[in-house]
């Protein structure tokens, strides 16, 4: 990561570096939801890149925001996430509000992302060694009144409704609501 990052300003900053198990570009986790899917496969077979994309452009529906009608964006291979979309990311006006990654063996995988809530290029444009033109927007940038709540329920209604699962609602531990309490846009 310190050939795509600069360490030190990140240090400076006091941004943790961490690297995905998935893979995928640099991402700057903040006003932003983070999603995580692991399945074993022999529950569910690994969804194609189709499937996520049909599940996307669901979720924007419901939110009433439109999908553009298809595509890729940019170019591959960028170091920065929301610098291009891939054939799985839909793009609202051209710009990229989701940026995922996956990762399969030989008995599950994990799909895992962020959808932004703002736009924040100038945050990840300093943190990178060759900056990239920006391509992101984020959800509330676009409808104003939505909110986290809104957006989590909805992605995983479409998680639910596009794979045909049943989730329940849990309750959090006490970890996870310590690790929230403080952050700008909790739900807790």
């Amino acid at each position: 990561m310190t050939e795509v990052l600069k360490p030190e300003i990140c240090k400076k900053e006091g941004i943790e570096i961490v690297k995905r198990p998935g893979g995928g570009a640099a991402v700057y986790h903040d006003k932003e939801l983070t999603y995580a899917f692991v399945c074993r496969l022999a529950d569910i077979p690994e969804p194609p890149a189709a499937v996520w994309r049909e599940l996307f452009v669901s979720f924007l529906d419901k939110l009433g925001i439109k999908a553009d009608a298809m595509g890729k964006s940019g170019t591959g291979g960028a170091e920065a996430c929301f610098a291009w979309a891939a054939e799985d990311e839909p793009t609202v006006n051209g710009k990229k509000f989701v940026g995922s990654a996956r990762r399969r063996s030989r008995t599950a995988f994990l799909q895992h992302g962020s959808i932004l809530l703002e736009s924040q290029p100038e945050v990840l444009g300093r943190l990178l060694r060759r900056p990239e033109p920006d391509n992101s927007t984020g959800l509330c940038d676009i409808l104003p009144g939505l909110n986290l709540e809104k957006i989590s329920d909805e992605f995983v209604r479409a998680v639910a409704v596009t794979l045909g699962l049943d989730f329940q609602k849990g309750e959090y531990v006490e970890e996870e609501i310590r690790l929230e309490k403080g952050r700008g846009y909790g739900r807790l």
